[in-house]
Parts: C-alpha cells; sequence; structure tokens
C-alpha cells in the first residue's frame, strides 16, 4: 500500500479533510439515521460497507478485500489489491 495524500491523521482530528463513518450493518434506527445526517451535513462521508458483486468476488476473503479496498480509497491510500470497475464488459 501506498499513502498517495496525507489523511487518516488530519481526519481524525478534523484538521480540513472530511471524516468518514463506516456504518454498521442493518436495521438502522432513528438515531442512526440522525448521527448518519449530521455527519453528512458537517461535510463527512458516510460509507456502508455494502459487498461489491460488480467486482464479481470468488469468495469472502475478496469481498472482504475489496470493501477494506474501498475504504482506503477514501483516506487517499491506494491498494494494488482493489479491482477497479472496467465497465459492463472490462
Amino acid at each position: 500500500m501506498k499513502r498517495t495524500k496525507p489523511g487518516i491523521g488530519n481526519s481524525a482530528r478534523g484538521g480540513g479533510r472530511p471524516n468518514r463513518l463506516l456504518v454498521r450493518e442493518t436495521p438502522l434506527n432513528l438515531a442512526h439515521l440522525r448521527n448518519m445526517v449530521a455527519v453528512t451535513e458537517m461535510g463527512g462521508v458516510v460509507f456502508p460497507p455494502v459487498p461489491a458483486l460488480y467486482a464479481r468476488p470468488k469468495s469472502l476473503d475478496d469481498v472482504v478485500a475489496h470493501t477494506v479496498g474501498r475504504v482506503l480509497d477514501l483516506f487517499g491510500i491506494s491498494s494494488r489489491k482493489l479491482k477497479r470497475w472496467q465497465g459492463i464488459d472490462g
């Protein structure tokens, strides 16, 4: 992995970059939804770790690796393990 821009430390302190919120699975209650709205209104990013089936995972490890890669993207950290969307024919 290679860091492409600063993010994790600054984000945790609110250092000018939006905070990220990785939300748990459903069901979400009203308090969860209100907190996600509040984070979004403050410029944050709400990221539900939904499996990306377009990546055509062959195992649970593939699903986890892709989700982790997408989370790392939120912090500007690139990962060679993340399979990028190449379109329908890709």
